[in-house]
């Protein structure tokens, strides 16, 4: 009998990150794992040593690294673990745990931090990830939850792929075999390696039939990013006015989801007497949420702040696993110091970069190949897609919405309320089932 094969996921920019993700490796070889370190085993050190003049092949090597990624962890790995340890929880770790837990890979999440968001509850939108919405604390304990849900999730993995992702394992599939497998590609001839690659991509593109469509009807998009201040509220707001103007639907988590009748409350220390029903609000807001994601025909990804917000690279992540476009949005960031784009979050974009202006937004999304994706919704006859948890908090979502409707009544208004938006969640047809 094979050991099984862990992909171990998080930070990695430092010693003190990489230290992390050595110790848990350590730990998993100890107990009988094989383990996978992009950093060691993948493409991530090239894209981090080189520099690149020309921006076209700083986007196919971060398109190449991301596929590699996802072919190991689809095609190799049996679980993910994820070091959430940090000042922010790593961008693709997330990314990767959020593509193994909508394709039925179980997520074991680590984290031995100080730090937590939202009165000592991490993000809904990570702990989600997990099949148990929780933390693994103890470096002990790793193996033995790894194995655990090894277990438990044995059958879950979705064999049905979207053609997006069928075509990211399809080039992962030809880097593996010019690496020869496993073998750790070495820095010492980066420049060699770096043109190995780019021949590799450059062949598997010339195998694509790429095409570009336009989109006949305008459905409803899911519509993420950051909401922990006015300013940023006000430019997801902003958003949705600019799609709604031109005949598209949205959804707004902080308008049309569970967080409309909790951002109110949460930041309150009165929620620490109330940790149940906290942790049971979570629960729902990630189940709406992902109801949502799996409604909508694509989603577009607000990346704007000095980092790219967590719960957002969660849903793109899953959104991508789905099979649904997503489409990046961030204004120019030239002379800032933060230009740098997490390859794992490049790769996912449908455009070649993100589009620095909220005005552009619409035009892009009416330009796809409706081949390569699942612009429908996959919550009713569809849902067997998915592994039977995230059924579950499907249909967990879809009764907690039909609540919330009957309950807009009493929705209170937004903490974070800037002026009010040209139209509503019911006008636009978000709030409603159809």
């Amino acid at each position: 009998m094979t050991s099984p094969m862990i992909y171990c996921a998080g930070p990695y920019a430092t010693p003190e990150d990489r230290w992390q993700l050595d110790e848990l490796e350590t730990t998993l070889r100890s107990r009988g794992f094989k383990t996978y370190l992009p950093f060691r085993d993948g493409l991530d050190s090239l894209y981090q040593d080189l520099s690149f003049p020309d921006e076209r092949i700083r986007a196919d090597l971060a398109r190449s690294l991301f596929s590699i990624n996802v072919f190991r962890l689809l095609e190799k790995c049996e679980a993910v673990i994820f070091s959430m340890n940090g000042r922010v929880p790593d961008a693709g770790g997330i990314v990767v745990s959020a593509v193994a837990a909508v394709s039925g890979i179980p997520v074991v999440i680590y984290k031995q931090d100080y730090r937590s968001t939202f009165h000592g509850h991490d993000n809904a939108m990570i702990t989600g990830l997990s099949r148990t919405f929780s933390t693994t604390t103890s470096l002990k304990g790793v193996a033995g939850a790894v194995k655990r849900e090894i277990s438990l999730c044995k059958g879950s993995r979705i064999r049905q792929l979207p053609t997006v992702l069928e075509e990211t394992i399809s080039l992962g599939r030809m880097l593996d075999e010019m690496l020869d497998g496993f073998a750790p590609p070495s820095s010492a001839d980066a420049t060699a390696l770096l043109k190995k690659v780019q021949a590799v991509f450059n062949n598997f593109t010339e195998q694509q039939s790429m095409r570009v469509g336009t989109v006949e009807s305008r459905g409803l998009v899911y519509c993420s990013g950051p909401l922990f201040c006015p300013g940023e509220v006000e430019v997801m707001d902003e958003i949705a006015r600019s799609l709604e103007s031109s005949g598209w639907k949205t959804y707004l988590p902080h308008r049309d989801g569970v967080e409309s009748f909790v951002m109110k409350n949460t930041d309150n220390y009165m929620a620490n007497l109330f940790q149940p029903l906290v942790r049971f609000f979570h629960r729902l807001t990630f189940a709406v949420d992902l109801y949502y994601l799996l409604k909508c025909g694509c989603l577009v990804f607000n990346m704007n702040g000095r980092v790219p917000d967590e719960g957002g690279v969660a849903e793109i992540g899953m959104a991508f696993a789905a099979g649904k476009p997503v489409f990046l949005y961030r204004e120019s960031t030239a002379g800032t110091g933060m230009d740098f784009i997490d390859p794992m979050i490049a790769a996912i974009g449908v455009q070649a970069r993100p589009v620095a202006s909220i005005e552009q937004i619409p035009g892009q999304l009416m330009r796809i190949d409706p081949a390569r994706y699942r612009a429908d919704d996959l919550t009713e006859k569809d849902l067997p897609l998915l592994p039977p948890h995230m059924q579950r908090l499907v249909r967990l979502g879809r009764k907690a919405n039909q609540i919330m409707n009957r309950l807009a009544f009493i929705k209170p208004q937004s903490l974070f309320s800037v002026k009010a938006p040209a139209s509503t969640g019911a006008a636009t047809g978000a709030g409603k089932d159809r």
